[in-house]
């Protein structure tokens, strides 16, 4: 398999998710900056909707991403890596 299909079907591209929580068990997350992009992240998977137990939090980044609420765990995870970092940047 070349690299962008494997990237494609990593990313859920390339094969339909059945739905939300078939998509988020995949993917984990989806950036959700912005809710209409959101929408369309999710549709371009195979999900009509992105309306369910999920919750956009910023995880991962300093982004805000939709995560199914079973995965906030990963909140707790890296939460503290990412104030750590960003840290002396919002002391200045």
């Amino acid at each position: 398999m070349s690299v962008p299909a494997a990237r494609m079907r990593a990313q859920r591209l390339s094969h339909p998710a059945a739905d939300l929580d078939d998509l988020l068990d995949s993917v984990v997350a989806l950036q959700a900056q912005d809710v209409p992009a959101a929408r369309l992240a999710a549709r371009a998977r195979g999900v009509r909707s992105p309306a369910g137990p999920v919750v956009r939090t910023w995880a991962m980044r300093g982004t805000l991403h939709l995560l199914h609420e079973r995965d906030l765990w990963v909140v707790d995870l890296l939460g503290p890596v990412f104030v750590a970092a960003g840290r002396r940047r919002r002391s200045a």
